[in-house]
């Protein structure tokens, strides 16, 4: 990925006011968005995002891209310029990215149950 960006830590990019900026959910960004959402673990964290307000949005948005690097507040981020779908879309693949639910290669992840053509997979002897 360009600008340093890193599917692995889960690295998406935004382009805010013009500037590619990078999204990651880090513990630290999912606590702050429990905190700042009301929510007390992530069953209520996903009922509340079944239909997020602007304001949920952009508590996500200064969340994730502070886990990204970036400390950007939610009150300077109602002033930037950002395509609302694109926001949206990184929020969900940042979420998608740390929690596994990618479909693509992530290190940790079994290849598969049998590893070789002389079956030394699991379950051999």
């Amino acid at each position: 990925m360009a600008n340093g960006m890193n599917r692995f830590r889960g690295d998406v990019a935004l382009e805010i006011d013009g500037e590619t900026h990078t999204l990651r959910l880090t513990l630290g960004a999912l606590a702050q968005i429990e905190t700042a959402l009301g929510t007390d673990d992530l069953a209520g964290l996903t009922a509340r995002l079944a239909n997020p307000s602007a304001r949920d949005l952009l508590v996500i948005l200064s969340a994730l891209l502070g886990g990204g690097g970036h400390d950007v507040a939610v009150d300077t981020l109602k002033s930037k310029s950002f395509d609302l779908k694109a926001a949206m879309a990184a929020v969900a693949r940042a979420f998608a990215l740390a929690l596994g639910a990618d479909d693509g290669e992530r290190p940790g992840k079994p290849l598969s149950q049998n590893t070789g053509a002389a079956g030394a997979g699991p379950g051999s002897a």
